[in-house]
């Protein structure tokens, strides 16, 4: 089984984020494995290889969250 890790992506209906699972691929390039559930709007989808960068969030805490959608092997 994949090791998944936590990240977060922007969910644009409510302008807040959402963590999700995803695959490590390398660097800070992730694949995003959570099914997206049909009533909600990611900036991202599942399936999605993104690129991630560190964000502090307003309660201090600090995750990986996604930025840029990357072509297959970019």
């Amino acid at each position: 089984m994949d090791d998944l890790t936590e990240i977060y992506v922007y969910h644009t209906d409510k302008e807040s984020s959402r963590a999700v699972d995803a695959r490590h691929l390398r660097g800070n390039l992730y694949q995003i494995v959570t099914e997206k559930p049909e009533d909600e709007q990611w900036e991202f989808a599942t399936g999605d290889k993104v690129r991630c960068m560190r964000r502090r969030f307003d309660d201090g805490t600090v995750e990986m969250m996604a930025y840029a959608k990357v072509e297959d092997d970019a």
